[in-house]
């Protein structure tokens, strides 16, 4: 802000001479990009429960840590861990909407990004303060400098903002490269005469941020950014696609398995099939099939985000007029229900398999219907497991049974779907999700109700 009251006037009481990028100093630029990325970085600190400011923990994969929360996209936060004992449910594609941000106190930015949403899954993680408004003002910074620079000076001045965000990408302090890579989304869309450049420079720093031990949160911010980048990478995102694909699948494939890495893995698919829909779609094949052992991994987290990135293939899917698209499904589904009839399957694989049920109902269309009554009697009478994250994942799916045949589920399952839920909410660890599944599988049949009372009126 100092800088461009400097710029419109000169800052004092004289009334001083006009100044720009031009007229500035070399350590002027320098030193208001510290200012700028420093101020990123410290964008990362969190407010913990009683909404004091804190930093982001180191131990991000120990079991009381971060890795130890299922984060909800809507703001809900539940526990979970390696037992399963919790569940969040749906979410969207996270270039397509805005951070939310629940907050515990005034002042809370959504997220550091209008551009892309940047807003963490990380449980209570927010940029807070002044981050939103130090990252715009780094855009328009750059902005500036491209704007006001001879091409020599700027070429410079690139080149010493590259060399910064590359060593807050190599820094051991975890805020310094989440601040690496907020400055990477942010400027993804300022324009300048070496985009080409500037995309490649940035993909391959995004590449060194998914490491053996790379926390979550980063993965999660690392991942979106490079969503955003390959939105935006025109005729470099096809070679982009391709190569984090191949990494990502061959994570997956992986005998020796590194959680941060199969984490890291559906992140990024999930982005690039958000993001690159057309180039992600000759990847799905291979996609449907490496997708199985992080949707039953031991990590709810990873199962979680594994059927995010599930449902954006389907999308994909769903989008485009292919002949192999019944042949998919069928895959799909076979893996599905072999996950829920296999003679001694784990809690993992149960619940892996409900999450893919549940995506295959909203984005497989008629294909569901000549199976839809071996899934609901499947998924009614998995209501009595002895796990808490299977009973809960069978409430959530009630209204889903319910939204895709709404007359069928009526005729056929209304009444034990409702005594299932009605118990469900006498019991005070499930009640939240029974109360939330009443309140779907109501609007769900009353949709069904405006359908035959709009049919009657034109007849």
């Amino acid at each position: 802000r100092r800088e461009r009251r400097d710029a419109a006037g000169g800052g004092g009481g004289g009334g001083g001479s006009r100044r720009s990028a031009r007229d500035a100093g070399p350590d002027d630029g320098a030193d208001t990009l510290d200012k700028l990325l420093m101020g990123l970085c410290d964008a990362t600190a969190y407010r913990d429960k009683k909404g004091r400011l804190s930093i982001i923990p180191e131990s991000s994969w120990d079991a009381d840590g971060w890795f130890g929360m299922s984060v909800a996209e809507g703001g809900q936060t539940l526990r979970g861990g390696g037992d399963g004992s919790g569940h969040s449910g749906a979410s969207s594609s996270s270039h397509s909407r805005n951070a939310s941000s629940g907050g515990n106190g005034g002042g809370v930015n959504p997220g550091l990004f209008k551009s892309s949403g940047l807003g963490l899954d990380g449980g209570s993680l927010r940029a807070v303060g002044a981050g939103g408004l130090v990252g715009l003002s780094l855009r328009e910074h750059v902005e500036a400098a491209a704007r006001d620079k001879p091409q020599e000076s700027f070429a410079r001045y690139m080149r010493d903002l590259y060399g910064r965000i590359l060593r807050l990408i190599n820094s051991p302090d975890l805020r310094h490269r989440l601040g690496g890579v907020y400055a990477i989304d942010q400027l993804t869309d300022v324009k300048m005469g070496e985009n080409v450049g500037k995309i490649n420079r940035f993909a391959t720093y995004l590449r060194d941020v998914f490491t053996a031990t790379c926390e979550p949160q980063l993965a999660v911010a690392a991942s979106r950014a490079l969503g955003h980048l390959v939105a935006v990478g025109g005729a470099l995102t096809a070679d982009i696609v391709e190569l984090e694909v191949k990494r990502s699948l061959e994570w997956l494939h992986a005998t020796d398995r590194v959680e941060a890495r199969r984490y890291a893995a559906v992140l990024i698919l999930r982005e690039l099939a958000s993001n690159a829909p057309t180039v992600f779609n000759v990847h799905v094949p291979a996609f449907i099939h490496a997708i199985w052992p992080a949707l039953r991994d031991p990590r709810l987290t990873v199962r979680e985000a594994a059927v995010r990135a599930l449902r954006e293939c389907l999308v994909v899917i769903e989008q485009r007029e292919t002949r192999y698209r019944v042949q998919w499904y069928y895959k799909l589904y076979e893996e599905t229900q072999g996950g829920l009839l296999a003679k001694g399957a784990n809690v993992e694989q149960v619940h892996g398999s409900l999450l893919a049920f549940g995506e295959l109902l909203r984005h497989t269309g008629e294909f569901m219907l000549s199976r839809y009554k071996e899934v609901a009697e499947t998924v009614l009478r998995l209501h009595e497991s002895r796990e808490r994250i299977v009973r809960r994942s069978v409430t959530e799916l009630i209204p889903k049974l319910a939204a895709f045949s709404p007359r069928r589920f009526a005729e056929t399952y209304l009444s034990a779907s409702a005594s299932l839920l009605l118990g469900t909410i006498r019991s005070p660890i499930e009640r939240d999700a029974g109360f939330t599944a009443i309140g779907d599988l109501a609007a769900a049949l009353a949709e069904e109700d405006d359908d035959d009372d709009d049919d009657d009126d034109d007849d």
